[in-house]
């Protein structure tokens, strides 16, 4: 594919983050967690997709199809999701932040917005950029961005699940967890060892911009 070649190519670390998204997931379903996140504009969201078998069944001599869900994780739903929804809600976030601020400007009511594009009329454009720049610096850089809270609470959860059972340890090197160790499926015999992912990948670069710069604008 010619487009994810060059998206790639152009941009490397998409592809980490995608790796490192794949690998949250992956771990996340064989610890049967689901994967919660915090977003600055206040809203929790917890992905949980669970398996489920499909009856057909007859209602007034119709055709019915009803899901019946388990308590088990739909391992390959949840990866496959997990970047498309968080970047859904990083969207909405910016959305959110955006129209907060502006609401607090006298007389700005010329505004209309599709998925992550937004408009103004010209005499606004200015002002429409600084604070979009505002609301994105408060989700990605601020206190070093939204993907280190992310993690952050991803590994809280999975300690929480460790210290929850004796089934599962960890390995730790240089003050942060690097494997952890669960029990193979009951037809199975032994462990599985997974690698902790982490955001070696992402550097922030303090003296380019800060949250505080457009604080007050």
């Amino acid at each position: 594919d010619i487009i994810q070649y060059v998206i790639n190519k152009t941009y490397p670390k998409i592809n980490k983050l995608v790796n490192y998204l794949n690998t949250v997931a992956k771990i996340s379903s064989k610890l049967k967690l689901s994967v919660k996140w915090d977003l600055p504009s206040g809203m929790i969201i917890n992905q949980y997709y669970k398996n489920y078998i499909t009856k057909e069944i007859l209602i007034n001599n119709r055709s019915t199809s009803i899901r019946f869900f388990n308590n088990t994780i739909d391992a390959i739903k949840s990866k496959t999701a997990l970047m498309p929804n968080v970047i859904h809600s990083l969207d909405a976030t910016s959305l959110v932040l955006l129209i907060n601020r502006l609401y607090k400007i006298p007389n700005f009511s010329n505004f209309s917005s599709i998925h992550d594009c937004y408009a103004t009329d010209l005499n606004h454009i200015s002002l429409l950029k600084s604070h979009l720049t505002s609301a994105y610096i408060n989700i990605y850089t601020h206190n070093n961005g939204f993907l280190t809270k992310f993690h952050e609470k991803w590994l809280q959860l999975i300690m929480i699940t460790i210290e929850s059972t004796t089934d599962i340890s960890y390995i730790v090197k240089a003050d942060r967890i690097t494997h952890i160790k669960i029990p193979n499926s009951s037809n199975k015999s032994g462990y599985t060892i997974l690698k902790i992912p982490h955001l070696d990948f992402i550097k922030f670069d303090n003296n380019f911009i800060t949250y505080d710069n457009y604080n007050s604008i």
